[in-house]
């Protein structure tokens, strides 16, 4: 079945035989694999680990790393029956953020220098997410790194022609983060989440090239056996209405216990981000000493209103703010709420491609610092959620607003996350057993 996605069209069903398009594969095999977040703080470190399940035993799956709106990308070439495994992590001399390619031959850079297993290279920032394209079956055989980047010198083979010893291949990849905290006893995962047909295939671009892209999908999306079509027309469209799945409420738990040093973060990532803005209104802040020009950042109100529901402990959060902040250069604020919304309770903005909201008074699991409320008086002390919430487990439901963005185009916010839960307890059994535990749970969407 095909639809029309937004306002300008009139929705047009077609009854096909099989749909074919942008589809989420969520835990994969697939051709993109998307990993919402990775942190390097707080003494955490994340470990990424791909493979390549379906690849043939006598080829290996070739496939492009990028840091999203960051500049930053590398093409690994593994050898066959090779997963490829790298840690993230910060390093205090001289401070930066490397990975460590821990298994898995051979990563080439953009400026063509190779690194292998055992070596470090910086990467861009202590947080942020990764988008993983599988560009093809390698078929060649008895090459080395080196002679894998020279093919892209000026003259080389892959320079004259890229597709060379690349078959396009089933393109399945699976992918898992796994994050470590050494200092604290603790570890937690996640499943990379996975999209499949973005397109018939990905060319085979130099190492450090801005394609492919999440962009670069053929517009349109497969939701619940439909083919939808956004009316923009636009690739990008196509994968947030994948992403979506036509779901407006994101829902997860939240576990605060003083008893057992119980916190909850919960991860919120807009992983189209560096694409396209999804977010329904602007902070604009500060004036450049330069040239008198506004910063704007576009950003997601987080908040809820308290309803009593004993029974269940249930804490709703339908976002019906219809928002705008200024923030002048002489620090005063203005937040404008509608009429209706005067019962909201904590009110934060998430301006960030990757946001922690960290919930109770408690300092946050997986970064340094907090999200700060929003200004205008709501929120005036740092806590997210307020103290009649502690010591309890609740089950939330953010509803973001307005439902879809921009609005009519039929497209629910594309996120992504997960909440983290840690017990810290220290030791028990009089020392001699660590009592520290993670729990980590993907968001679901309704």
């Amino acid at each position: 079945m095909r639809v029309y996605s937004g306002i300008f069209f009139l929705l047009l069903t077609v009854i096909l035989p099989n749909a074919n398009g942008v589809e989420l594969a969520q835990n994969g095999p697939g051709q993109v694999l998307l990993f919402p977040f990775y942190t390097a703080e707080n003494e955490w470190e994340s470990y990424i680990n791909i493979t390549a399940p379906n690849t043939p035993p006598d080829k290996a799956t070739a496939f492009r790393v990028r840091f999203p709106g960051r500049g930053k990308s590398f093409t690994v070439y593994p050898s066959k029956l090779q997963n490829w495994r790298a840690s993230i992590r910060h390093i205090k001399n001289p401070p930066s953020t490397v990975m460590r390619v821990a298994e898995g031959d051979c990563v080439v850079h953009e400026d063509l220098t190779v690194s292998l297993p055992g070596s470090d290279f910086e990467v861009p920032g202590q947080r942020g997410m990764i988008e993983v394209y599988a560009l093809g079956e390698f078929e060649d055989q008895g090459r080395t790194c080196e002679t894998l980047a020279e093919r892209w010198q000026p003259g080389g083979l892959w320079d004259i022609d890229p597709q060379r010893h690349l078959l396009p291949g089933t393109g399945a990849l699976i992918g898992e983060l796994i994050f470590i905290n050494v200092k604290e006893g603790l570890a937690a995962s996640y499943t990379a989440t996975a999209l499949n047909n973005l397109k018939a295939e990905f060319p085979h671009t130099p190492p450090g090239s801005t394609s492919p892209n999440l962009a670069e999908a053929d517009p349109i999306a497969v939701v619940g056996g439909d083919e939808l079509i956004p009316s923009s027309g636009e690739g990008i469209d196509a994968v947030a209405l994948a992403l979506s799945q036509n779901r407006k409420t994101v829902i997860n738990d939240v576990i605060l216990s003083r008893g057992i040093n119980a916190r909850t973060d919960w991860v919120i990532s807009y992983p189209l981000d560096p694409y396209k803005n999804y977010k329904p209104f602007e902070i604009v802040h500060g004036i450049s000493d330069d040239d008198f020009s506004l910063l704007v950042d576009d950003c997601e109100a987080f908040g809820a209103r308290h309803r009593d529901r004993p029974t269940d402990k249930r804490l709703d959060m339908p976002i019906d703010i219809n928002a705008s902040v200024f923030l002048w250069g002489d620090g005063e604020s203005n937040f404008v709420p509608e009429e209706n919304a005067q019962d909201v309770q904590f009110f934060i903005a998430m301006c960030g491609s990757v946001n922690v909201v960290s919930f109770g008074d408690n300092e946050p699991i997986l970064v340094r610092d907090r999200i700060r409320p929003l200004p205008g008086g709501l929120s005036p002390e740092p806590k997210p959620i307020p103290d009649a919430l502690q010591n309890s487990s609740y089950s939330l439901r953010w509803s973001p607003y307005p439902a879809e963005f921009p609005e009519g185009s039929g497209i629910p916010r594309p996120v992504l996350g997960f909440r983290i839960t840690t017990f810290q307890n220290g030791t028990l059994d009089d020392g001699r057993t660590l009592g520290n535990y993670a729990i980590l749970r993907p968001h679901q969407r309704q």
